[in-house]
């Protein structure tokens, strides 16, 4: 076995070993090795992969062109000779040049860009604004994408978010803000930016249309309408008209202004690329293997997780010194705005939820759990990881020492908050200051412009808690306050119940730490003067966002005693016209308490009965103590069942009372299965909907392929039937010979003929030699005439059978051109007929594949009307989705019933349980009776 250590911890921070042993000895081809990681987040050797996760990353070049303005660039790692080529953007548009932005001037690794390839709202402005440029200029236009949008930033250790914005140095509202650089505390993000283009837009447009309403087409004729509009359709690069209504051209009109407004505005939106900067924001969790290290950790746990200063870790890291941002990064020189390696709470952090939920929502849900189990004590423990009213001294960031409250409360946000704070988050200052109350205490434009945004996102989502209560954490205190008080104020019932001495004391000391949390009780202090009575028209114009309304009345209070030599006059007094409502169910608490500490000071039970506690208890049987606990029971259950009085009523009549609560409780738990059920069933419709509605959109895909097939099918159909038009034209047009041919056969037959002539006359010649040769004379002169025949010798015998021969020969020749001539005209013939059938098939084939391309065309149809058909299976079933989330007997009706019928349940339980107790206890007194009796 081999063992070597794998050092990577200035790499990555990771240090492993990796061992290799052979399967089989001295066979090194069998050889397995494993890599382990020493000292993982668990605090033990993990097993890793062979690299140790330390796969080496490439420098990354960028495509030019692919990502327009937002194209990043890796020099060559290393390049310390040019410190300024670690991370840039290529910007890239019609007013300048192609720059590159130099945003880190620093990048300690090699590191990894991710842009957004959708394209944004001012990408779409600049496109139409170059469509026009290009209609009237002959401009090229180019495409871009993500101009504006948030891009990612990441190297081996940490990932960052970068926003894009616009830091003008002005304030939202009507102030100027500026520190002592003169750098702006208030930048413009894109939704922001874009809100503003589009209110501009949307108003221009309504303008617009205003005016070209009011114009009058009803002179243009037909034909005249018809030139106006392609004269706009042609500039907006849109399809010619042939028919055009007087409200269409209006609209097209329109359309052509709003051009030539998008034009200017995406000019605009352009020269804003030159002054955009980036924020920069942490999107990765600093200390994840840190929580687990504590959590593992066998002497810290979850108490060390859950400790403040485990949520107010620093690791100190700088974001300026180690990526050197330029002027581009927001907040450049002040350094407030950077990624700080927090555990952060913050509403747009990226981790925030997940701090949330472990610092807060998973302490409380457990203790409220644990709470409501009777396990009163443990519960108090899980409060306290958020709320401690004993107090736990800690620090500020600046080295002051907390005081109260801040002091009482361990999750961070809780902690940070000032007393300040506290007042900004009264629900009257928050009142007055929506009202506009200038008078209210650290009043702003535009804090009041925040809670409005507030309000409206509460309107928007008004069944959402956790929305509102984001904006105000005094809310997630409150609850938590009152949780911590219901514990104390169950767990005292529980204690005052059993009716001792000693359990009594105990819940003395509990509902007095219940009354010392809440104080004394808020005093109701009737008004000085109650505002005239008025009609919702009256107040309809002074309402604010929340439906209420400042009203002066200084008018109906007398003047107030002061010295008349000043001369000044009162303040006008401004005031809600309609009343803050209290919070019941929080003044009940005073309430709960109050009467606990009567009864228990006036010698009353819980019930309010009056009754006289012996000075000491029953002593305890040890073996009886044993046996409870071993059957399940706690402590304090088993030493409350012990210590049980004696009921006022004989055995029969408390076992008969005994057995009907036992039914009442059989019929409760009954009911709460049935609740039980009906969630489950609940949830499980609903999970066959949702899995319904994925079905239908799988089957919705595999429609739109059938469609695109079957289109395809079609197209390849048509290109059949053009490939047959063109064998049809081309075996139609061919001549039975064509030129050449027949200047062949024209040649053949005038061979042959000449041929023949030959052979005619060769064979002539031939008969001409067997005719005797004549000789004709006179005898002397003037004598008398004389005729000789001689006869053919054998020369002229045998030239004559010779040019015999030579016909026949010449014969056979022309018989043999006139059989290829004839073999030659006969293939014409059968290549005709052959082309002939091959129009005959190819028509066949024409007709064919035209009802092919009709059925082609009826199954495209078919598939779309299935496709419809599918999308409204889909909207139907999002119907039936959406009804059965919204309807009244939904899961969470279900859920909530089993919450009360559990909490009812267990009370009843715990009812039947004590009555069917108090049977036994008087078990003995009923036979000593009897037998007395007897």
């Amino acid at each position: 076995m081999e063992f070597y250590v794998i050092d990577k911890q200035e790499l990555n921070g990771k240090l492993g070993v990796k061992f290799t042993y052979p399967e089989i000895e001295g066979q090194s081809w069998t050889k397995t090795y494993d890599t382990f990681e020493l000292f993982g987040c668990e605090g033990l050797p993990v097993k890793s992969d062979p690299r140790l996760n330390g796969t080496s990353e490439q420098a990354t070049w960028p495509f030019p062109k692919i990502l327009s303005d937002l194209n990043y660039i890796e020099k060559e790692p290393g390049n310390v000779t040019n410190p300024e080529s670690d991370f840039q953007l290529e910007e890239n548009s019609l007013f300048s040049l192609v720059q590159y932005l130099f945003l880190l001037l620093k990048t300690p690794t090699f590191h990894k860009s991710y842009f957004a390839w959708q394209t944004s709202y001012f990408d779409r402005l600049m496109l139409d604004m170059e469509v026009i440029m290009g209609n009237f200029l002959d401009i090229p236009s180019y495409s871009r994408s993500g101009s504006w949008l948030p891009f990612f930033f990441a190297d081996r250790k940490k990932t960052f978010m970068a926003f894009p914005l616009i830091d003008f140095g002005i304030n939202r509202g009507d102030e100027r803000e500026e520190s002592e650089d003169n750098s702006t505390t208030n930048p413009y993000y894109y939704p922001e930016i874009k809100a503003v283009f589009k209110d501009y837009l949307r108003n221009l447009e309504e303008n617009i249309r205003t005016a070209i309403d009011n114009l009058d087409f009803t002179g243009l004729s037909d034909s005249e309408r018809v030139t106006l509009a392609n004269f706009f359709a042609d500039l907006l690069d849109e399809e010619p008209y042939t028919s055009i209504t007087i409200d269409e051209l209006k609209d097209l009109i329109v359309r052509f202004y709003m051009a030539i407004f998008k034009f200017y505005f995406g000019a605009i939106s352009g020269a804003l690329h030159n002054l955009r900067k980036y924020h920069f924001k942490n999107f990765y969790h600093p200390f994840i293997c840190d929580f687990i290290k504590l959590v593992y950790n066998p002497t810290q746990g979850i108490p060390a997780l859950m400790n403040r200063n485990t949520q107010l870790k620093d690791s100190g890291f700088s974001f300026e010194k180690m990526y050197d941002p330029t002027n581009r990064v927001f907040d450049f020189n002040i350094g407030e705005k950077y990624p700080k390696e927090i555990v952060d709470f913050s509403p747009d952090g990226s981790y925030s939820p997940y701090n949330w939920e472990l610092f807060y929502h998973t302490p409380l849900m457990i203790a409220n759990s644990l709470s409501k189990n009777q396990r009163f004590e443990e519960a108090m423990d899980w409060y306290h990881y958020i709320f401690n009213p004993i107090g736990v001294e800690g620090a500020f960031a600046d080295g002051s020492t907390a005081e109260s409250p801040q002091k009482y409360w361990i999750t961070k946000p809780f902690f940070l908050t000032t007393n300040e704070d506290y007042n900004k988050q009264r629900i009257d200052t928050i009142l007055r200051m929506i009202a506009g109350d200038t008078t209210t205490e650290n009043f702003s434009s535009n804090l009041k412009e925040d809670l409005e945004a507030q309000v409206l996102d509460w309107q928007y989502n008004p069944f959402e808690p956790h929305r509102i209560a984001q904006y105000r954490n005094v809310a997630y205190q409150k609850t938590v306050f009152m949780k911590y008080l219901d514990n104390l104020i169950a767990w005292g019932d529980h204690l005052f119940r059993q009716d001792s001495m000693e359990s009594i004391n105990e819940a003395t000391q509990l509902y007095i730490l219940a009354a010392e949390l809440l104080g004394p009780k808020p005093q109701n202090i009737p008004p000085q003067v109650i505002p005239p009575i008025e009609t919702f028209n009256e107040l309809e114009d002074d309402f604010d966002d929340f439906s209420n309304a400042l009203i002066q009345i200084e008018n109906y209070i007398p003047p107030m005693p002061g010295d008349s030599t000043t001369g000044g006059t009162v303040a006008p007094i401004p005031t809600l016209y309609f009343c803050i409502p209290q919070n019941e169910i929080l003044l009940s608490y005073w309430d709960t308490v109050a009467d606990r500490l009567y009864k228990i000071r006036h010698c009353m039970n819980i019930e309010g009965v009056v009754r006289q506690l012996s000075l000491f208890e029953p002593e305890i049987d040890p073996g009886a103590l044993v046996k409870a606990v071993a059957g399940g029971m706690g402590i304090s259950s088993a030493l409350a069942d012990l210590n049980a009085p004696l009921p006022y009523y004989r055995f029969d009549s408390v076992l008969l009372k005994a057995n009907e609560v036992c039914n009442d409780v059989k019929s409760l738990g009954n009911s709460l299965l049935s609740a039980l059920e009906k969630k489950d069933a609940e949830e499980m419709a609903l999970l066959r909907q949702s899995h319904e509605i994925k079905l239908m959109e799988a089957i919705k895909s595999v429609r739109e392929l059938q469609i695109e097939e079957t289109i395809k099918n079609l197209d390849g159909l048509k290109e059949s039937l053009e490939l047959t038009k063109i064998k049809i034209d081309y075996y139609d047009s061919r001549e039975f010979m064509n030129a050449g041919e027949i200047v062949a056969s024209v040649l053949n037959a005038t061979s042959i003929a000449l041929h023949t002539t030959g052979t005619i006359s060769d064979i002539l010649a031939g008969v001409m030699f067997l005719i005797p040769d004549f000789k004709m004379g006179a005898s002397g002169f003037g004598g008398s005439p004389h005729f000789a025949a001689e006869p053919p010798t054998g020369n002229k015998m045998g030239e004559s059978i010779s040019r015999g021969a030579n016909g026949l020969y010449n014969v056979a020749n022309i018989l043999d051109k006139t059989a290829a001539m004839s073999n030659t005209i006969a293939s014409y013939q059968r290549r005709s007929e052959e082309w002939e059938f091959q129009k005959e098939l190819a028509e066949q084939e024409l007709v064919q594949i035209e009802e092919q391309i009709r059925a082609a065309e009826i199954r495209i149809d078919i598939a779309k009307k299935e496709l419809a058909n599918q999308e409204l299976q889909i909207e139907n079933s999002k119907e039936v989705d959406d009804f059965m989330k919204s309807k009244y007997t939904n899961k969470e009706l279900y859920q909530w019933m089993t919450g009360q019928i559990s909490q009812v349940y267990f009370k009843s339980y715990q009812l039947a349980y004590d009555l069917a107790k108090k049977p036994k206890g008087v078990t003995g007194l009923n036979l000593v009776f009897r037998n007395l009796i007897s």
